[in-house]
């Protein structure tokens, strides 16, 4: 495991067999950054799919999803928060593109893959529902994503005391 170096709160990385698992909390504050450290995630995943290995990443980042742009209002709070940070977006827009940019590494939104009806379901909890945000995410590489089984968010009232985000799980077959 090691933290990479340009990540304002740190990614981490660990190999089980042939699945490279990347743990991210990308930056809370700053848009460009969160597209730099998508990018930098980006070419890892690049560089372990030529070893030929498979890959999930996995955490908060603190972006939506392009599947979840039309289910946030202009006054909803993430819309607040998105457009008032330095290097938000402008007033009325929101951005997907750290999510679009893991897309384009071959990477799947498990949610969307198995919650298509559900993806309103907020991750990030620092208010009730339905003032959330689906920003924490799992996205797999395409043969772990064809041997998932299931992708959820989890919630029982002892979660939203441990933290102000509750957890994503997928269940994939071994292969």
């Amino acid at each position: 495991t090691y933290r990479e170096k340009g990540f304002k709160l740190g990614l981490l990385s660990c190999r089980v067999g042939n699945v490279v698992y990347f743990v991210s909390h990308l930056n809370p504050f700053l848009l460009q950054k969160r597209k730099q450290e998508a990018l930098a995630i980006g070419k890892l995943v690049a560089a372990a799919n030529k070893a030929g290995r498979d890959v999930i990443v996995l955490g908060d980042m603190n972006s939506v999803s392009p599947y979840d742009q039309s289910i946030y209002s202009i006054e909803s709070p993430y819309s607040w928060y998105e457009k008032h940070t330095p290097g938000g977006q402008p007033p009325g827009s929101l951005d997907s593109s750290v999510l679009i940019t893991l897309g384009l590494f071959g990477l799947s939104d498990m949610q969307a893959q198995f919650q298509p009806g559900m993806l309103v379901r907020p991750t990030c909890i620092v208010a009730n529902p339905p003032w959330g945000a689906r920003i924490d995410f799992i996205l797999a590489s395409p043969k772990i994503a064809s041997h998932a089984t299931a992708a959820w968010v989890a919630d029982a009232p002892q979660r939203r005391v441990w933290s102000d985000h509750l957890p994503v799980i997928l269940d994939y077959k071994s292969f």
